[in-house]
Formats: structure tokens, C-alpha cells, sequence
């Protein structure tokens, strides 16, 4: 059966929020969609529970993109070298069937947040607040965005928001672990905002999002101006689970 293609618009990130739920691990046919490798990761996360919960994103990911590329969820395939080192395993991943698509995914708990973009490169990232954060802050912060820290009624909630903008960043860019969160400016401010910075030698801009309560999640992108395009995957995995668009997507969904 031929896949349906979502087309992308100029300008627009598309969002991809959700939470798929568990696949079992053993003899689902879902599972026959991941590679040898993808298989093999999922089978050194312990609990179990884990391993379902991290096979469901990852086929979760393979049915967005292969509705954007036409290509079917098993025949994805993803070139991870990396821009920085040329080392095969740790670059930021690219769809091969899709030379000007940029893809970015995250997950926090069961949630899973999927940037997908034709313009520019993009990365996300999600996570929720936790307590007790507070010794990490010299981690995270730059100095200045240290001293605004120290007037935040709320200082495990500044620093998971400072987190996802700033992981979103070096996620697009590319760089993960080679630069350090405390090297990265995106400022401290009281509500979500969309924020401007340098990330190797260019401008990123930086927008966040509130999807829960305690959930946050960021995007970046190397674009002065976009929009965003929200849509919401369908709990139960499917060839329509990806369906579902929200035009009116409200601030708060978990």
C-alpha cells in the first residue's frame, strides 16, 4: 500500500506531540519496521518497560517520516555521521530518502515530541521539571542568566525551561555533547518567548513551548521567522496514528 505524504510548507515547523504508549518487544509486527541496530539498543534498556516504551517512539518516528518521504516505515534509513568529527555514530541524524528534510525527536517519560522541516535545520527537545535542580545550575547557566536565576520564584522550573531551549539548540546545530550548556545564552525570562543566540558561527532562534503542567518543550531553528504547525499522534500505533492535525492546539495539553 502506498504511503500517504504529508507535504511541508515554506516557513512552518511541524510539531509532532503525543504519547504512543508500549509496544511489546517480543514478536510485534511493528517491531519488523526497526533495524538490526535500533533492535539491538532497545534490547540494553532495562526495566523492560523501558525497552517497550523507547520501541514505540522509535517506530512512532519511522511512521511521521515516512509520511513525509514516501518511503515505508522499514525502509527508512538514517546517516548519523557527524559534521564536526566524520565519525559514523554520533552526528546528528538524517533521513537518506529525504535530502532536505531536517527531523529532530525527543521524549520525556511517555511523551514524544517530533520537529519535522524542509527550510532549515531544526532540533527539539522536552523535558519535565524536576526537583532539587538547583546544584546544577552552573552546569546550565551562563554567568548573566546565573544572576537573573537568582529572582525566579521558581529556579527547578527557570532551569528545566533554560534546558530544553538550550538542548533544542545544540541539537539543531548539531554539536551535542562538544559544547557546553553553560557556554550557551538564551537569557531568562518570566513566560515562553521566542529567544535569539549564536551557535557555531550563525543565528538560532530559539521558541519554547509549555505542553503540560510540569512539561516543557523547545524548538530552534537556523530561520529568522516561522510558524509552527502542531499535530497529534493517536495513542495507539497504526498506519494513521500520525492523522490527526490540531490547528487551534491549546498551551497545555497533559
Amino acid at each position: 500500500m502506498a504511503t500517504e505524504i504529508i507535504c511541508t510548507q515554506d516557513g512552518v515547523i511541524d510539531l509532532w506531540i503525543g504519547r504512543p504508549g508500549h509496544v511489546p518487544f517480543d514478536g510485534s509486527q511493528y517491531v519488523l519496521s526497526l533495524s538490526t541496530n535500533e533492535v539491538r539498543r532497545a534490547g540494553r534498556f532495562r526495566p523492560e518497560a523501558l525497552a517497550t516504551q523507547w520501541v514505540a517512539h522509535r517506530i512512532a518516528l519511522r511512521q511521521i517520516l515516512s509520511a513525509y518521504t514516501g518511503v515505508s516505515p522499514e525502509n527508512i534509513e538514517f546517516d548519523t555521521t557527524c559534521r564536526l568529527c566524520g565519525d559514523s555514530q554520533h552526528g546528528k541524524p538524517r533521513v537518506v530518502q529525504g535530502a532536505k528534510l531536517s527531523f529532530s525527536a525527543a521524549h520525556c517519560g511517555g511523551a514524544l515530541l517530533v520537529g519535522i522541516s524542509a527550510d532549515s535545520e531544526i532540533g527539539v527537545d522536552l523535558e519535565a521539571v524536576r526537583p532539587h535542580m538547583e546544584p546544577l545550575a552552573r552546569q546550565i547557566c551562563t554567568e548573566p542568566e546565573l544572576t537573573r536565576l537568582t529572582g525566579e520564584p521558581d529556579v527547578d522550573r527557570a532551569l528545566i525551561r533554560l534546558w530544553v531551549q538550550k538542548e533544542a539548540l545544540v541539537k539543531g546545530c548539531g554539536l551535542g555533547l562538544a559544547k557546553p550548556m553553560s557556554e550557551v545564552y538564551v537569557g531568562v525570562s518570566p513566560g515562553p518567548r521566542t529567544a535569539t543566540t549564536r551557535m557555531s558561527g550563525s543565528s538560532w532562534w530559539v521558541r519554547e513551548y509549555q505542553f503540560g503542567p510540569s512539561l516543557y518543550g523547545a524548538v530552534a531553528s537556523a530561520l529568522p521567522t516561522w510558524d509552527v504547525r502542531m499535530l497529534m499522534m493517536e495513542r495507539a500505533l497504526g498506519p494513521r496514528s500520525f492523522r490527526h492535525a490540531v490547528t487551534a492546539f491549546p498551551p497545555i495539553i497533559f
